[in-house]
C-alpha cells in the first residue's frame, strides 16, 4: 500500500537537531495547521521528523512562526496506533507524528524570527 500525507503549516518552535547512534542527522519539530474556518476553525498539532540533508537545511533556515509545507507519511506508535493523551481540561486528544520526505519552505524570508539572515535564500526551496 501507499499513503502520502501532506500538511502546510506554522512552526510553534525552533526545530530541534539532533544525531542518531550511527551518525544520521534527525531535525523534530512541530506544526500547527488550521483546519476549518471561521467559527468552526480548530488547530491541529503534527509533529514531523526530517532526516539526513533535509534535517539541517530545516534546522539551519526555519524557526519558530515560520510556514512549511511537508510531504511524508503518517508514522504511528510501536503498537500501530496513534498516541492518546488527557488534555487539561479532562477531554481525550491523539497526536499525529510524520516522517517528512519533502518540505517546502513557504512565505517570505521577513517572516517569524529568521535563525539568520537569508538572503540568498528563495522562498521556496524543495529538499
Amino acid at each position: 500500500m501507499f499513503h502520502t500525507l501532506i500538511v502546510a503549516g506554522r512552526m510553534t518552535a525552533d526545530p530541534e537537531l539532533r544525531f542518531m547512534a550511527d551518525g544520521k542527522e534527525v531535525c523534530n519539530f512541530t506544526l500547527a495547521v488550521d483546519v476549518g474556518f471561521g467559527d468552526n476553525k480548530k488547530t491541529m498539532w503534527v509533529r514531523v521528523a526530517a532526516w539526513g540533508k533535509t534535517a539541517i537545511s530545516v534546522n539551519e533556515y526555519m524557526s519558530k512562526g515560520r510556514q512549511l509545507l511537508v510531504e511524508g507519511t503518517l508514522r504511528a506508535a510501536d503498537d500501530g496506533n496513534p498516541r492518546v493523551y488527557q488534555k487539561s481540561d479532562g477531554t481525550s486528544g491523539a497526536s499525529f507524528e510524520m516522517n517528512a520526505q519533502v518540505v517546502r519552505f513557504l512565505g517570505s524570508k521577513d517572516e517569524g524570527s529568521p535563525k539568520k539572515a537569508e538572503a540568498s535564500i528563495p522562498d521556496d526551496i524543495v529538499f
